[in-house]
């Protein structure tokens, strides 16, 4: 889990940020979210994204425990 505290994720743009082009930059692709989502999901996870309620933002990427390969 990843946090900050800074001003959060406006509501109306929180089931936005994973979707392709979506950006509040004046510069960028919008694709930064979107490819870490589709990568978390390739591989059986899930990524989510939701304010705090102090302050702030957290994003959460969560994995599946795989077989461990010990060389």
């Amino acid at each position: 889990m990843i946090e900050d505290e800074g001003r959060g994720i406006p509501k109306k743009q929180l089931h936005d940020i994973f979707e392709p082009f979506f950006t509040t930059k004046t510069r960028g692709t919008g694709l930064g979210l979107t490819n870490v989502k589709q990568i978390t999901e390739a591989h059986g996870g899930t990524v989510e994204a939701a304010n705090r309620q102090s302050r702030g933002a957290f994003f959460r990427l969560c994995l599946p425990l795989g077989e461990v390969n010990h060389g």
